[in-house]
């Protein structure tokens, strides 16, 4: 755990760091984006054998990158994962914030992209009802695909899958979150 921690650190520091080194010399800063996704959360195993359970929830995420490389940059982001619901009020809502590093492979054009995510994430569930416990962390690897569009050199679009193995703890149940998205990112350039 301590070393998912540490990585975790580490990702963000070299994510944030070229923006912070940019800022501070006046530069301006190309390469930085920002975006907002929005689709599907869904949480696998947590409703086995649950009459009435709902596992699929609406799911927002907000990032931030730096494109360090023309095929390569590193995001920091936070996702509201949505909740677990089922009969008598029970639910475990999730979030995770997360560093990843993103390559990208562009398709003939260049307006197309094949993008894959790789990082470590800090997992959150909070239940209630039934499973009313503490607020519970994991940290762990976090991987995903997608793919881009990019519409002009400042907007592109991007459907998103990714995944957040063995979320939960000691009290809430372990599940595999996987999470489908589409969204929009805007280039500081």
């Amino acid at each position: 755990m301590r070393i998912m921690r540490l990585a975790t650190i580490a990702l963000v520091a070299a994510a944030i760091s070229p923006v912070a080194t940019a800022q501070q010399q006046g530069l301006p800063l190309t390469n930085v984006y920002v975006g907002l996704d929005g689709g599907s959360a869904h949480a696998t195993k947590t409703c086995d054998n649950i009459p009435g359970c709902e596992s699929n929830d609406p799911t927002l995420r907000g990032f931030g990158g730096y494109q360090f490389h023309p095929r390569a940059a590193v995001e920091v982001a936070y996702s509201n994962l949505g909740k677990v619901t089922a009969p008598g009020g029970t639910y475990v809502r999730s979030s995770a914030w997360e560093a990843t590093l993103v390559g990208n492979l562009a398709l003939p054009g260049d307006a197309f992209q094949v993008l894959g995510f790789l990082g470590a994430f800090r997992g959150a569930e909070q239940g209630g009802g039934a499973l009313a416990a503490p607020k519970e962390t994991h940290n762990g690897l976090t991987y995903g695909v997608g793919l881009q569009l990019n519409v002009t050199p400042r907007l592109a679009v991007r459907a998103h899958w990714q995944n957040y193995p063995s979320m939960g703890g000691q009290v809430l149940p372990r599940t595999d979150i996987t999470a489908t998205t589409v969204g929009a990112l805007w280039r500081f350039q």
